[in-house]
């Protein structure tokens, strides 16, 4: 059986420092179906910024912000991947092994959804972690939700 190939939806808001260093990443890895990136009313230079990826994203842009839950539904609603990989917009330090942590326990049915955690500490023990955005779940999971989340 071949393996899920996951839509990577990236909503961003003035993320125009971090954006660039994160699609790279996700291009490298070419493991993707897709990468769609959704501007939520960015006032920086975000859009600028994303230039050079675009023959490999699909770009939606509003012109305001929504907020982050209604650009997440929007990127649902045009993902074709079996699996969706959400990213912040504002990740640093960010590798094909963490996006292969995310993905791989959903493609092979060990998890229902994965979610991503940051280390808080750069020096000495790590005994906390923060929740991040970035999290994993298959798309059949979310479709017949979309209409309940508010955004």
């Amino acid at each position: 059986m071949k393996s899920p190939k996951p839509s990577v939806i990236i909503p961003v808001y003035n993320e125009e420092r971090t954006i660039p260093s994160i699609l790279e990443i996700v291009r490298t890895w070419g493991k993707a179906l897709e990468i769609i990136v959704i501007n939520d009313g960015s006032t920086d230079k975000t859009i600028d910024s994303i230039q050079q990826f675009a023959s490999h994203i699909r770009l939606i842009s509003y012109k305001r912000n929504f907020g982050k839950a209604h650009a997440m539904v929007a990127g649902v609603r045009v993902a074709r991947g079996d699996i969706v990989l959400f990213l912040d917009g504002d990740l640093v330090g960010l590798t094909h092994r963490d996006l292969n942590n995310l993905v791989i326990p959903i493609a092979t049915g060990l998890a229902d959804m994965t979610i991503g955690a940051r280390d808080t500490h750069k020096k000495g023990p790590k005994p906390f972690k923060t929740i991040g955005g970035e999290r994993a779940l298959k798309r059949s999971e979310l479709l017949p939700i979309l209409s309940d989340i508010k955004h």
